[in-house]
Order: structure tokens, then sequence, then C-alpha cells
């Protein structure tokens, strides 16, 4: 069994440590492969800690399907919607997660995108007087939405 710092790929063990400035996914014995931590970061069965490890690592497609992940704790989730430089596709993943908590849930709800309050209207995790407040946005989208869910 590895360790919940190592992910096997096929091209052998990566070892997710931290790895001084330049983040993770060092390798064992073998150079990084970015399709190999693209493939963790969606894989549900990646534990937490290792979907924490890799929503640190810098690449936005990783830390996107981190984000996007069930199995991705809420407190990351939460970092992720907090963090003023976390890209839109990365926001839109968080507010779509159906275990994101609902402090993120509000906070992305604020978020200059129409696409990520959509998601947020639309997350079965929001709370009915968050979506009541969505269902009134001038954005068709959003208050589609939303006002679908409160009906449900």
């Amino acid at each position: 069994m590895l360790a919940d710092t190592h992910i096997r790929s096929r091209s052998g063990v990566q070892d997710l440590r931290p790895a001084g400035p330049f983040g993770f996914g060092i390798q064992v014995g073998v150079p990084s492969d970015r399709s190999d931590l693209l493939v963790a970061a969606g894989d549900d069965s990646s534990s937490p800690d290792v979907l924490d490890r890799l929503s640190r690592g810098g690449n936005p497609a990783v830390v996107e399907r981190v984000a996007g992940n069930p199995s991705t704790t809420g407190a990351t989730l939460a970092r992720l919607a907090f963090t003023t430089t976390t890209p839109t596709g990365v926001l839109l993943a968080v507010a779509q997660n159906p275990h994101a908590p609902v402090e993120a849930l509000l906070a992305l709800a604020s978020v200059d995108s129409v696409d990520v309050a959509a998601a947020v209207a639309a997350n079965p995790s929001t709370p009915s007087r968050l979506r009541a407040l969505l269902a009134s946005h001038p954005d068709r989208s959003v208050s589609a939405a939303a006002a679908s869910r409160l009906v449900a």
C-alpha cells in the first residue's frame, strides 16, 4: 500500500511531498508526468491528503480536477474558493461540487461570473435562503437555476 503522499501511475510512483519551490509531482526514479497528476486529481479514490497537496501545485488543470473531485475535503474547497487568484474554472468546479461547504458557496455567489453564480444556484448543498436570493439575480441563467431548485 502506498503512503498518502504517493500515487501509483503508468510511469512509476509519484512522491507528492513538497519539493522545494517547484511544488509537487517529483517521481521516484522517473521524470514527472503531468497526465498522471491529472488522473490522480480526478480520481475519487485519491486520498484527501493527496488531493489537498495537488490543489497547491499551481497547475490550473490539476487544481480544477481536484476542485471537482467528490473526495476533496470541504477545507480544501473553501481554501480554493477564498483564494483571490483562483482561476474562474477552478471556482466553477468548486461551485459545482456537492461537497462544497456553505461558506464557500456564499463566497462564490458573489464572484463576478454568471457561470459560477449559476453553478452555486444549482448546487444541492446551497442553502435555500441563498438560493432564494439568487432566484432574483438579473441574469436569467442564474435565476432559472435557483428557481428550479427552489421548487425541487
